[in-house]
């Protein structure tokens, strides 16, 4: 399994990426890339990138909706007329559920149309949208999917930067003991 890098921040996000890899922060004209991390050569010509993108977003709101309705999906897979990206299931960014999705991002760089991408996204407490890409030219190992899916399991978020809110929904102005942190919006659950 991979080790992971030093904790690094990013507004209430913490996250951490491989230890092996070269890490770039922001850097880009997309002020939600916050950082990119690049595998070392490792011998095999298919380099593995890892992008971190973080943006608050005004309301609270289920990550595959982020992700359409903001047009994350199609900045992501520019070129979706054979293959579209899918939905394969629920991922754990910190303690939230958020989702996620394979596919083809850049279909001349791959063999056999594998797919090259995966994502992890969830829309955090104090409205942090996370997304989390690796993509592998040539198409994704198996061992990708381990590693995406350990950097999302150690994201944490600033709990002093969350508003309580209340199982409602509503936000808490009385006592902070009255309430719990919660988001009660569809796949925004804390587990545990």
């Amino acid at each position: 399994m991979a080790e992971l890098g030093p904790v690094r921040i990013s507004g209430p996000v913490h996250f951490r990426l491989p230890a092996d890899w070269v890490v770039v922060a922001g850097q880009t004209d997309d002020p939600r890339l916050v950082a990119t991390a690049n595998e070392p050569d490792n011998g095999n010509g298919r380099p593995g990138q890892i992008f971190v993108f973080r943006e608050r977003v005004k309301t609270m709101m289920d990550p595959k909706d982020y992700l359409e309705r903001l047009g994350v999906l199609a900045e992501l897979f520019p070129d979706q007329s054979d293959a579209k990206p899918t939905l394969v299931g629920e991922a754990a960014i910190g303690p939230w559920i958020g989702v996620a999705i394979i596919g083809t991002a850049h279909p001349q760089l791959t063999e056999n149309d594998e797919p090259d991408t995966r994502l992890l996204c969830a829309v955090l407490p104090d409205n942090q949208a996370v997304t989390l890409v690796l993509e592998r030219a040539g198409g994704l190992d198996p061992s990708d999917n381990v590693l995406l899916n350990l950097i999302g399991e150690k994201v944490t978020i600033d709990d002093a930067d969350v508003q309580p809110v209340a199982p409602d929904g509503t936000s808490s102005i009385g006592s902070p003991d009255a309430f719990h942190v919660a988001m009660v919006h569809a796949g925004t659950i804390p587990r545990g």
